[in-house]
């Protein structure tokens, strides 16, 4: 009997050990906190879009999910839709629009993501609006492109060339543009419109 006394007793320590220890759930992949906030939104057309292409497609839904999980913690200021057009190719696309700034930080972080390892081409396209972070009067209303060049050592900006292949740096630390003497990368029209992949096998991620 004092022996099973002894068993039970140490099986109910580990029970009460197991409860109080904190859970590893990794929940910087798997936070569903947000899951239904999207139903509540609406929907707004916009031109905002990021084609990745050579990364593998759960390689930068990873990075997207970490990106939203940072930056919508205190409000819901990205909700992507991830489209797999192939294993290496990826559209995200913002049915409910995005701010400028944001899609920046999101051009440079899915560039330069935590713990993710690949080398892909990055670019984003959008028609720039006034009073959009980084921008200024000369530059507001142009339908733009953003990269991050393969030169980059600073971290923390996006370039920026117009249409007319006018280049711009667009800096986060200062918060505003500066003009390049000639573009950084000339203009490159978007193959992928938003239009044309609807039907493409996609997903919400905030």
């Amino acid at each position: 009997m004092k022996i099973v006394l002894i068993i039970l007793g140490v099986i109910l320590i580990a029970l009460i050990l197991k409860s109080c220890l904190p859970k590893n759930d990794n929940k910087e992949f798997k936070d569903t906190s947000r899951q239904n906030i999207s139903e509540q939104k609406k929907l707004i057309q916009n031109d905002k879009i990021i084609i990745v292409d050579g990364a593998r497609y759960e390689d930068i839904k990873k990075a997207t999910l970490q990106f939203c999980n940072i930056y919508n913690k205190q409000n819901l200021v990205a909700i992507v839709k991830l489209t797999k057009i192939s294993e290496n190719l990826s559209v995200l696309t913002f049915p409910y629009d995005i701010d400028f700034g944001t899609l920046c930080f999101l051009t440079n972080y899915l560039y330069y993501p935590n713990e993710i390892f690949y080398k892909a081409d990055i670019k984003a396209w959008t028609t720039t609006r006034p009073n959009d972070d980084f921008i200024s009067n000369e530059n507001e209303n142009q339908y733009s492109m953003l990269f991050i060049p393969n030169d980059d050592k600073e971290y923390d900006n996006v370039y920026m060339t117009t249409k007319e292949n006018k280049g711009y740096k667009l800096g986060f630390a200062i918060g505003k543009s500066k003009n390049l003497f000639f573009p950084k990368l000339n203009f490159i029209e978007n193959k992928y419109r938003i239009k044309d992949i609807e039907d493409k096998p996609n997903e919400e991620i905030k």
